[in-house]
């Protein structure tokens, strides 16, 4: 019996022993199945699970079991916790072995702070994180920044509505040839600040020069924008090509009413335009009438109203009614045949303008408003803010501003031919037949330089100034036309000196100077022609006289 029992003990005692050898291997396993999963990881980050090199599937999921169900105590989780977290900070990566390691969460891990790990939902940890509601964090504060009050575009949006914006004060044209103290200042001021009127390119508006009918018609379409009342015919008007600068103004200013052709259906476009014939136009494209005796009312206002031709009675008096004439420097001469200036074409367009209420009229107290002809217009003035003006500074006297080739009261300058008709002497001037070379230099207003050359045997130079008369009306043959008369003096100069003396010798002194006395007259024919015939008389030793005859070209000046 005691050998049975002893047999029994020793068996007991075996498996005794195996059991602990059983659970150290168990261990043993564990660590090394630990070992080669961290190896892995480091090897192959993507797969969740390495087979232990060696092992089959089935032993690996055994392995898996017993690393799950051993138990192990405080510290040998911590010892083997502390190398697992030291990998994932030194490779600032995540070990996939450990997704359910709550180190995503530590704050000394800047890796996994900024990791795009917070979307995973497998991590508990991370999916309650709030990083992504954080104030922190720039793209979020800055998202609502359109919309706050604080954003410079809504602040400044209604800026452009502002009164200071809006309405800017027009400002002053210079041109280089109007001064201060031009009599028609205020005008041209007033249109080119309505961009009504326009300048040259050197920065002149040359305000004496003369305007002919084509770009009367252009400053009518742009300073009165005109609508049009009637049409004009396809073929248009003879001497108007399509292509021409001033068709459309033309036509504008024919359908308005402004202006018409010729009974030839021709415009004349190049013609400088008479005085009378823009009153004519602006009374007929405004539609005025006279309220009484068109005669009577022209002898009321005008001294030299017997020029007015009869066809433009009846609108020249119901112009000067509504105020539209301009007359400088003297109010009571009107030139009716004189060619319209720049500057009075601009002052007539003015007045038009204060007739249809598009602007004031002139205060009292400007200088140019007493050039205006006509009863005191129906319009209340503002009170004058400056001092009452001198009467010097109301009627400034005609400046003196010389300006060789203008057009002066009695029409344009030109240079010319023809022929000289000697009536007594011994000069070509006034001996037989000779041909002539003659012209007309516009000064100012009222004078011209009149230099002349009558060839021959004899050559006779003359050197006149004349004073020029404002056109007048002559009836001739049932014909009505306009003439401008001249008178001049200067200085008579014979050359050659084949003339027989006293004594019947030759006179081989050389030139022979003498006092020139002229008169004459003008006649234009058209926009580009002048005709002229002139008596002179040379005082030498011998008085010469002739009278020439011959047509000049004309020319706007220098």
């Amino acid at each position: 019996m005691n050998m049975i029992f002893t047999r029994r003990l020793s068996v007991l005692l075996s498996c005794t022993m195996l059991a602990v050898v059983s659970n150290g291997l168990s261990a043993q396993a564990q660590i090394i199945d630990t070992d080669s999963m961290e190896g892995s990881a480091k090897a192959s980050p993507g797969n969740a699970r390495p087979a232990i090199p060696g092992t089959t599937a089935t032993s690996a999921s055994y392995l898996t079991n017993v690393e799950s169900s051993t138990p192990r105590s405080a510290k040998q989780s911590a010892n083997m916790a502390a190398p697992r977290m030291a990998q994932v900070d030194s490779n600032n990566q995540p070990s996939p072995g450990l997704e359910t390691a709550p180190t995503p969460t530590t704050p000394t891990s800047p890796g996994l702070e900024t990791a795009p790990t917070p979307t995973t939902p497998t991590s508990p940890g991370l999916e309650t994180a709030p990083t992504p509601t954080t104030p922190t964090s720039p793209g979020l504060e800055t998202a609502p920044t359109p919309t706050t009050p604080t954003s410079p575009g809504l602040e400044t949006a209604p800026t452009p509505t502002a009164p200071e914006q809006t309405a800017p004060a027009a400002p002053a044209v210079n041109f280089i040839d109007v001064s201060a103290d031009y009599w028609a200042e205020p005008f041209i001021q007033a249109l080119a600040a309505r961009n009504a009127i326009a300048g040259f390119p050197d920065g002149a508006f040359r305000p004496e020069q003369p305007v002919t009918r084509a770009e009367f018609a252009a400053m009518i379409q742009r300073a009165l924008n005109p609508s049009p009342v009637q049409q004009l015919s396809p073929e248009g008007f003879t001497d108007v090509p399509a292509n021409y600068w001033a068709a459309p103004a033309i036509r504008a200013a024919y359908e308005a009413g402004f202006m018409a052709g010729y009974p030839d259906n021709t415009f004349m476009p190049n013609q400088e335009i008479p005085k009378v014939q823009a009153i004519t136009a602006l009374a007929n494209g405004l539609g005025l009438t006279a309220s009484g005796d068109p005669g009577q009312i022209l002898t009321n206002y005008y001294a030299d109203a017997g020029q007015v031709p009869s066809y433009a009675f009846n609108q020249v008096a119901a112009a000067t009614e509504a105020n539209l004439v301009v007359n400088y420097p003297d109010v009571r001469t009107l030139n009716p045949q004189v060619p319209l200036t720049r500057a009075e074409a601009v002052a007539h367009l003015y007045q038009a303008l204060v007739r249809l209420g598009q602007v004031q009229p002139l205060p009292a107290t400007v200088a140019a408003a007493g050039y205006i002809v006509g009863p005191p217009p129906q319009v209340t003035q503002v009170p004058p803010t400056t001092p009452e003006p001198t009467p010097e500074e109301t009627t400034p006297p005609e400046t003196l501003d010389v300006e060789p080739g203008r057009a002066t009261r009695g029409g344009s300058s030109y240079i010319g031919v023809g022929a000289n008709f000697g009536l007594s002497g011994a000069s070509d001037l006034g001996d037989g037949t000779n041909f002539a070379v003659f012209s007309k230099i516009g000064l100012l207003r009222s004078f011209s330089v009149r230099p002349a050359v009558v060839v021959g045997d004899n050559t006779t130079v003359l050197v006149p100034i004349t004073y020029d008369f404002s056109f007048r009306t002559a009836e001739t043959l049932e014909q009505t036309f306009s003439i401008a008369p001249y008178v001049g003096a200067g200085v008579g100069i014979a050359t050659g000196g084949d003339e027989d003396d006293d004594n019947g010798g030759d006179d081989d002194d050389g030139s022979d100077v003498g006092l020139l006395l002229t008169a004459g007259v003008d006649v234009p024919l058209t926009s580009q022609f002048t005709a002229t015939a002139a008596v002179n008389a040379n005082f030498r030793d011998d008085t010469d006289v002739g009278i020439w005859v011959g047509v000049g070209y004309n020319f706007p000046g220098f």
